[in-house]
């Protein structure tokens, strides 16, 4: 009896499996970059998985929610539902009080390209938007 495959049909399914993994590495990332960049490399993780206490809302704005979403999305990526477990960070975005212009330019260069995330030289150059509600010290 005999288990061999293919190599072929090895190398298609962990080519496959290579691909998923790399694009939700690269929404997580794409998500950290903007937290970071909004709030400051330490504030910005707590900041985007903060969870309001039981009975409050996610959000005080669903209109701002649902246009943070299309924001992100138009900048980084269609979020697929794997992505969509970032929901909570840009909600906690809206109720931090970042406007659509800081969240729009602010997502473009979270997701460009160019933006390396391992040049702490490059991350001294973004000074965080100062938060104007919640997640203030």
């Amino acid at each position: 009896m005999s288990f061999s495959t293919s190599s072929k049909s090895v190398d298609q399914r962990s080519a496959e499996l290579f691909y998923l993994f790399t694009k939700r590495t690269q929404v997580d990332n794409n998500v950290k970059r903007l937290g970071e960049l909004l709030f400051g490399v330490e504030k910005g993780t707590e900041v985007l998985h903060s969870v309001l206490p039981a009975g409050q809302p996610l959000v005080d704005s669903w209109d701002c929610l649902k246009s943070y979403v299309k924001i992100f999305e138009a900048h980084c990526g269609r979020l697929t539902s794997y992505g969509k477990k970032h929901i909570r960070g840009i909600a906690n975005i809206c109720n931090a009080g970042i406007t659509s212009e800081q969240m729009a330019s602010t997502s473009a260069q979270a997701c460009s390209n160019s933006y390396t995330q391992n040049n702490a030289a490059e991350k001294q150059k973004f000074a965080p938007f100062p938060c104007t509600k919640a997640f203030q010290q």
